[in-house]
């Protein structure tokens, strides 16, 4: 299925260009090597301590496979060109084809890259925050993180502003039915993602249309659970192990107590004049008034000016009663 997906992008669309994301390294050098014997050439695959080319690059660092990759944003865009401009006295060029031209007649290494370019990446997550790959148009999900924060950011890498793309392209690979049943993966997902979207963070919502369904069905959140998956977004790795699908009880009870203390704080000259054992139990003892003291409970019943209220030590405006 992915190569039906990567054959059919290259006969309907002028660029070639496919980055394939999977969780596990070995996926990545099962799907290079595969896609090599299927007859695909310029590919490469990235992992977190490893890297390979068709081209012949074997090794840990992948910048260089980038370049070959992105060269309009890795090389055009981001890198300074202002020596090589100066040392040969040329003007800055405007265009990325004018940048090419300038290049071919005085820098043989960039050149070489240009001429040796990759349009299938296959990559883990290792490239899946803080890189521009807006060369290309297209994600492909080979396996889906349980995490839905990083299939955004995965997505993120080409959905980027300054992209030459006038449209970009998402494809997820879910589970078999079988194995669905026993990951419960896809459900996981949805329901995250779903909750991440009413808290306003920017996901397709058309994923799946369970996704788009539950979004629909739940256009407003209440304050307190608002606050509670807004707070998802900094204890992700807490709760993305779970066995269960996402639910308020995931989540940590950290902004009620915040709550309180706030209550608190612009209360505090009223909590601060309330007697001692308010709302608490509490154990009396004998004073001048009442040196001794039959056993019992005392209870608060309510606001009131009993005519029985002298000498007692308490706020003025409570009844008691004794037992």
């Amino acid at each position: 299925k992915l190569i039906e997906h990567i054959r059919l992008k290259r006969e309907n669309s002028a660029n070639q260009k496919v980055v394939v994301f999977t969780v596990f390294t070995d996926t990545a050098k099962y799907l290079y090597g595969s896609l090599k014997g299927k007859g695909f050439d310029k590919i490469a695959y990235v992992s977190g301590s490893h890297s390979g080319t068709t081209y012949g690059y074997s090794g840990k660092k992948f910048e260089g496979i980038l370049e070959r990759f992105a060269p309009y944003t890795k090389l055009y865009k981001e890198k300074d060109w202002t020596y090589l401009y100066e040392e040969n006295g040329i003007r800055e060029p405007e265009t990325f084809d004018e940048w090419k031209d300038v290049i071919k007649q005085h820098d043989p290494e960039t050149w070489k890259k240009l001429n040796e370019p990759i349009d299938i990446l296959i990559a883990t997550d290792c490239l899946s925050e803080g890189q521009n790959l807006q060369d290309c148009d297209c994600v492909i999900n080979y396996d889906i993180h349980w995490n839905p924060v990083r299939l955004i950011q995965r997505m993120g890498r080409i959905d980027r502003l300054g992209s030459p793309n006038p449209a970009v392209r998402g494809i997820n690979f879910w589970p078999g039915t079988d194995y669905e049943d026993y990951l419960r993966l896809k459900a996981r997902v949805e329901y995250r993602m779903a909750a991440m979207s009413l808290v306003g963070t920017e996901i397709d919502e058309q994923m799946t249309p369970e996704i788009e369904r539950m979004v629909k069905d739940n256009p407003l959140a209440t304050r307190q659970t608002e606050k509670m998956l807004k707070q998802m977004q900094f204890t992700w790795e807490d709760i993305e192990t779970s066995d269960e699908s996402l639910g308020m009880d995931n989540l940590s009870l950290e902004q009620f107590r915040q709550e309180l203390f706030d209550i608190f704080q612009k209360n505090k000259e009223m909590f601060e004049r309330m007697p001692n054992g308010i709302f608490t139990g509490f154990k009396a003892e004998p004073d001048k008034h009442f040196t001794e003291l039959p056993e019992g409970v005392i209870a608060l019943l309510g606001k009131r000016n009993p005519p029985w209220k002298e000498g007692l030590k308490i706020n003025s405006d409570l009844r008691i009663l004794i037992l």
